[in-house]
């Protein structure tokens, strides 16, 4: 107290001004994130999470993403849906992102309940998000669960493995970050239901798969819908290997195709 007497008039003013600002910044700050999180805050590679925004207290609860399909099907719509809860917990939020193993975002999402959940749908290869809305926080609903549900549609052509990132907060609603609790998950899914099957097609047919590959690698040729089911020898590249995989496969007794 006594280091502030020595202040000059200005200085106090400035610093009245900054802990004045702090004051009002923290309940925008706030508010502005249970109207619904900025983007990148899944947990996904290069992301943070909830919890480098609110507090990181141990909870009691889970975070599940539901609905995500072993095997996708090219360019099929999938439900899916996030739950959450927390024993003593009295608000809620979300973020999700589905992303490839390039790192870029994967397939479309098409929001179902707009009342409580938004999407950032940005420009590709950007990843897009689906998060919560301020009705979708559901404040007051003590302990949960409490769900959001959307759906994503699977990329017409398939890059391969595609993961869901879920960022989740269980808050205890005093509008501040302490007292929160903050979740994240995740969950894959892969293009492959047939090993070999380049042409995609549905049923692996031997040279025929193999004159696929090399078209592809050499000529220019189309691109296999699903690349995992290219990669014969499952070691996540699509080359000359897995043409030798093929070949000694058929003719060689070689080990099984794949799915990496």
């Amino acid at each position: 107290m006594g280091g502030l007497m020595h202040l000059s008039g200005f200085q106090r003013h400035l610093m009245g001004a900054i802990i004045f600002g702090g004051m009002i910044l923290l309940p925008i700050l706030v508010i502005g994130l249970a109207n619904g999180p900025a983007d990148s805050y899944t947990g996904a590679p290069g992301e943070a999470t909830c919890g480098s925004c609110h507090g990181t207290a141990s909870g009691n609860g889970s975070l599940v993403i539901s609905g995500t399909p072993a095997k996708y099907t090219l360019g099929q719509t999938y439900p899916i849906t996030v739950t959450i809860q927390n024993t003593g917990q009295t608000r809620w939020g979300f973020e999700l992102a589905a992303v490839d193993a390039a790192g870029k975002g994967a397939g479309q999402f098409i929001l179902t309940d707009p009342v409580n959940t938004q999407l950032s749908d940005n420009a590709a290869p950007a990843r897009d998000y689906v998060k919560h809305t301020a009705a979708g926080t559901f404040n007051g609903t003590l302990d949960g669960p409490v769900s959001w549900s959307f759906n994503w549609k699977a990329p017409n052509v398939g890059p391969g493995k595609i993961t869901l990132f879920a960022a989740g907060l269980a808050a205890d609603g005093d509008m501040t970050p302490a007292g929160d609790i903050a979740y994240s998950t995740s969950i894959a899914t892969s293009c492959c239901k047939v090993p070999g099957d380049a042409n995609g097609n549905g049923v692996f047919s031997g040279i025929i798969e193999l004159t696929f590959i090399i078209n592809y690698l050499y000529k220019g040729g189309q691109a296999p819908s699903c690349l995992e089911q290219a990669d014969a020898n499952g070691d996540g590249i699509v080359n000359v290997r897995d043409i030798t995989y093929i070949i000694n496969f058929l003719y060689k007794h070689g080990p099984n195709l794949v799915c990496p």
